[in-house]
């Protein structure tokens, strides 16, 4: 389910949904009906016609990515980075990779490279970049911390309507209540 949250995004953000009958439109047609293998097939078939494409790229990886192929996934956002360093998705999605494969600290420089140091973050990005390092603060037991990232999430994302009404800002909200209970900010059940 968490990964679905993620990858509403991606289509969102490279805008899927026209018809056609290339490569990339059929793989991402692929992609839609969950059929990722051949999804990468025909990213691929696209991408040796057109290696630079960014969208095509992205959308392999996150087919790796749903495949399960971890290491594969987590390989070809690193590439996408080298090749497009201003570009937050692909970093985003590989911290969330590391952080599920135990790389708290790799997945922590991604996240900040996001929020302090690149320009044009799409809003929604920057929140669920927020929610990973409240997530990732959380796991380490840092809960001041993992708070105040759920917090600056919730508001970065306060006036965005659209995106409130998604999964990521619903897991942004649960999250930041378990902290909250993890802090003992809220009272114990017994004693209403």
């Amino acid at each position: 389910m968490r990964k679905w949250m993620w990858l509403a995004v991606l289509f969102v953000l490279t805008g899927v949904g026209c018809a056609s009958t290339s490569p990339k439109d059929e793989g991402d047609d692929h992609f839609r009906k969950d059929k990722y293998e051949p999804a990468i097939s025909k990213y691929d078939e696209h991408l040796s016609q057109e290696p630079g494409d960014y969208e095509a790229l992205f959308k392999r990886a996150a087919a790796y990515d749903q495949s399960g192929q971890s290491a594969r996934a987590l390989a070809a956002y690193s590439s996408i980075i080298k090749k497009f360093p201003n570009q937050a998705e692909p970093r985003l999605f590989r911290a969330r990779l590391l952080f599920q494969e135990h790389e708290a600290i790799s997945a922590l420089r991604d996240v900040d490279r996001i929020l302090s140091g690149m320009e044009n973050v799409h809003a929604n990005t920057r929140a669920m970049a927020l929610g990973l390092k409240g997530e990732i603060y959380y796991k380490q037991g840092d809960y001041e911390r993992s708070s105040e990232a759920f917090n600056q999430a919730r508001s970065s994302s306060s006036d965005n309507e659209d995106f409130k009404g998604t999964d990521s800002y619903l897991a942004i909200l649960i999250n930041a209540s378990r902290v909250q209970f993890a802090l003992g900010k809220f009272r114990s059940s017994k004693t209403y």
